[in-house]
């Protein structure tokens, strides 16, 4: 069920925390036992949220952008080292006055799309909204901290409770309008909570895993095999 027009795939970066297995080949580009890519996955399950699936780009972009469009990406935006968010100040998705499902490329999930609309419109539909996660076991991420829907901060750890997901809904002409030229998503979170414009939901993903160290590589290889092409979607 295609619930928005538009997603965005953030895969710039270069993974080095994944290092040995990341350096020529990008994190984004490891594959599972079944041959699938992180990207192809991500791309794979926007398809089935989404009209439309943009990547950024910017260590590797050749290799990354070929691989996006192979998946079934409808475009690839190159934002070299400008940061992931420079989509948002730097190209025509960043005009974009309705809402976008946006998610980090090592961060994969399954969530039930009409409880995912229904909390976005129960807090008003805002201009940004994160995803939550309370996962089975620690992992490193953003501990939202919030009064109500409203984020007042974000706070990098390791835990089990409220963390962001690597899933937000963002109105990216509204978020644009705020944030000004900040093209890294720490500064974009930054002056959206300085203007009480970021929210979180409640609702969240059934399964989840972030892939973001060596010692994350049998869970995306088991989530791989899961979704392996002999086990259809």
């Amino acid at each position: 069920m295609t619930i928005f027009d538009h997603a965005v795939i953030l895969a710039a970066g270069c993974g080095r925390r994944m290092r040995p297995h990341s350096g020529p080949t990008p994190k984004q580009l490891l594959t599972g036992p079944g041959g699938q890519t992180m990207l192809e996955l991500q791309v794979r399950w926007m398809s089935r949220l989404t009209r439309q699936v943009h990547v950024t780009v910017g260590y590797r972009k050749d290799l990354v952008a070929a691989e996006a469009i192979r998946a079934g990406a409808s475009s690839t935006i190159v934002v070299d080292d400008l940061g992931n968010g420079a989509w948002i100040t730097h190209s025509v998705l960043g005009e974009i006055d309705s809402p976008v499902a946006v998610v980090t490329c090592d961060n994969l999930m399954e969530i039930e799309s009409e409880g995912l609309v229904a909390d976005y419109e129960r807090i008003g539909s805002p201009s940004a909204m994160l995803v939550p996660i309370n996962p089975e076991r620690p992992s490193s991420g953003d501990v939202i901290e919030s009064e109500g829907s409203i984020v007042n901060k974000l706070t990098r750890v390791k835990g089990t409770r409220n963390l962001a997901s690597g899933l937000q809904i963002l109105i990216p002409a509204s978020v644009r309008e705020t944030v000004g030229d900040a093209t890294d998503f720490a500064d974009i979170w930054s002056r959206l909570i300085e203007v009480r414009q970021l929210h979180t939901g409640q609702f969240t993903p059934s399964k989840w895993i972030a892939v973001d160290s060596p010692e994350d590589l049998h869970l995306f290889e088991s989530w791989a095999d899961g979704l392996n092409p002999r086990y259809p979607l």
